[in-house]
């Protein structure tokens, strides 16, 4: 009864209100809400943790260069690489862009903290480098002020020993046959 007091143009209004209702309340939930992310999104965070990467490597080089024990943060890139190659597999194969977004961003939390790692070894690296050649070229001069000082002084007791024996020479007297 209540149907037949309402106009038809009423209901179609009443029914497009609805249907806009239920749009945007479906597009809002897809993305933001829920937190899916879209396949741009995933390769944006995929091409950032390849950067990252590259910065990672470039990074552990150095500090191998420098001469720092960098064997935790090879095994730790080593890490870093799987995350980014779960997301790139997630992204490419299974098309779930939410994981892929995820991983590739733990990836580049993984990558950014080899990276200050890295760069932490090389400078600790640098200064006991520095260290050891100043101990060096002070232990250096060290042993040849004292090599100086006790050949002066040797030579001292040398030249003393030589006067003392020719003085205390005595002169024979005698022929040669």
């Amino acid at each position: 009864m209540l149907c037949s007091i309402v106009s038809p143009m009423k209901r179609l209004q009443a029914l497009t209100a609805t249907l806009i209702f239920i749009l945007l309340t479906g597009s809002l939930l897809n993305s933001k809400f829920i937190g899916a992310k879209t396949p741009v999104e995933a390769i944006d965070a995929i091409q950032e943790a390849e950067t990252a990467s590259k910065n990672a490597f470039k990074a552990i080089l150095e500090a191998d260069k420098a001469g720092a024990n960098i064997a935790d943060q090879t095994s730790d890139f080593n890490t870093g690489l799987d995350l980014l190659s779960q997301a790139k597999n997630q992204n490419n194969t299974y098309y779930n862009y939410t994981a892929a977004y995820n991983y590739a961003k733990n990836a580049t939390e993984h990558f950014n903290t080899i990276t200050l790692k890295a760069n932490q070894l090389k400078d600790q690296a640098t200064q006991n480098a520095s260290q050891q050649r100043t101990t060096t070229y002070l232990l250096a001069f060290l042993v040849i002020v004292i090599s100086t000082i006790a050949f002066y002084f040797a030579l001292k007791l040398w030249r003393k020993y030589s006067l003392r024996r020719t003085l205390g020479m005595e002169i024979k007297r005698g022929g040669v046959k």
